[in-house]
């Protein structure tokens, strides 16, 4: 076999890899994209796949929902407003605005915005050095009361390398 006819060959199976999936995708009607999502998460729980590399997917796929959901939200909005508390598909459609207010330009909010995060900085810095409990100012007799911790959640950063 040549070179060129061999090279051809694997080009035309890595196509077929890519092609195939998509088209089944495509063209059958029955892809249940949920169903195939949970199969993910069962294999990685299984330990069929290597979860953070489902966690990727996972995410991947987050992040292109998310970014589809933006490109259409604008004809979105003016297709639910003619459905506005109605019920659509089996949803009840509810479209509002929500404001944003800005407080920054006065004085007083600013003054105690800092003073909350100068109270919470003292709490939480009393909460890692104690343990919980509450501590006495040495110079200024005061009690700086602990933070109380609501919870602790893992974080899971993901970041692309290039």
């Amino acid at each position: 076999m040549s070179k060129s006819l061999y090279f051809e060959e694997q080009e035309e199976n890595l196509q077929n890899q890519i092609i195939e999936p998509v088209n089944l995708i495509v063209n059958t009607a029955k892809f249940d994209l949920n169903s195939a999502l949970i199969q993910i998460k069962d294999a990685a729980i299984e330990g069929n796949i290597n979860p953070l590399e489902a966690y990727i997917k996972f995410n991947e796929i987050e992040t292109l929902i998310s970014g589809l959901k933006d490109e259409i939200k604008e004809i979105t909005n003016k297709e639910a407003i003619k459905f506005k508390e109605q019920s659509y598909n089996g949803y009840l459609v509810g479209i509002s605005e929500r404001k944003t207010m800005d407080y920054s330009h006065i004085q007083k909010w600013n003054e105690a915005k800092e003073l909350i995060k100068t109270i919470e900085n003292a709490a939480k810095s009393t909460y890692n050095t104690t343990g919980g409990n509450d501590i006495v100012d040495t110079v200024t007799g005061e009690i700086i009361p602990s933070a109380k911790l609501k919870g602790c959640t893992t974080v899971l950063t993901l970041k692309k390398i290039k």
